[in-house]
């Protein structure tokens, strides 16, 4: 049992002197450093979606191309580009009705891009002269979207840089070369609605508003968009020079 030990450590110990004399040493003194920047923005894209239904009205059946047909003259009359209506299920759906002696009722889902809340406060306005009752602020953001992050990680790693050099300096040493340079996190909040916003007038984070259910009417001064938070976090690894 003894001579199987000592043959063991015989072995390993050749195995660890070559790991660490394989691994290259590095003296290189650095600093490492997080940059954050953040901007805030209006919203320019609302983003509606539309659910028509199939129904009866005094014995006559009100289909789902005919309200379509209406909603979109109604739009070109707000002078909102019908391009910004698009069908969000190309295939209708059809469900099942219990309170009707049909058995099914055809659907239409669509989604609709606006620009601004008095353009928001239109449409529902609309929607309510339509007698549409299923529609929902589903998302916000920002035409310049992908140009405002890259701004921002810009600020980002420039505010990491004035990090390295205030801390350095404190001590008497000076930045050099960046070591690494890498992007934590680059983050927008437009996708977050914490609750639903519909026609019939419940509040939502991004956007509230006030709903009169018998004129089925939005006022203007009661609807409101939070800005959109877009943040970048970039780590900067920093050689330090004497």
């Amino acid at each position: 049992m003894k001579k199987y030990s000592i043959i063991l450590i015989a072995f390993i110990i050749p195995f660890i002197t070559f790991a660490q004399t394989d691994e290259p040493a590095n003296d290189t003194p650095f600093i490492e450093v997080t940059g954050y920047a953040v901007k805030k923005v209006v919203p320019d894209e609302i983003f509606i979606q539309i659910i028509l239904k199939e129904r009866q009205e005094n014995r006559e059946t009100i289909t789902v191309e005919k309200q379509l047909d209406d909603l979109k003259n109604a739009l070109t009359a707000l002078g909102i580009p019908l391009e910004n209506l698009d069908i969000a299920d190309a295939a209708a759906e059809y469900i099942r009705v219990k309170w009707t002696k049909r058995d099914v009722v055809k659907q239409g889902e669509y989604e609709l891009k606006v620009k601004s809340a008095e353009e928001v406060v239109k449409v529902f306005e609309k929607l309510g002269d339509l007698d549409v009752e299923d529609a929902d602020i589903i998302r916000v953001s920002h035409s310049k979207m992908q140009e405002f992050k890259k701004e921002v990680e810009v600020n980002a790693i420039s505010a990491a840089r004035d990090k390295a050099d205030y801390l350095l300096a404190a001590i008497g040493q000076e930045r050099g070369s960046a070591l690494i340079v890498k992007s934590i996190d680059v983050f927008d909040d437009s996708g977050y609605l914490l609750y639903n916003s519909n026609v019939r007038g419940s509040r939502a984070n991004d956007v509230s508003y006030y709903q009169d259910y018998q004129a089925k009417t939005i006022t203007k001064e009661f609807i409101q968009f939070k800005k959109i938070n877009i943040e970048a976090n970039i780590y900067v690894k920093f050689e330090i020079v004497h």
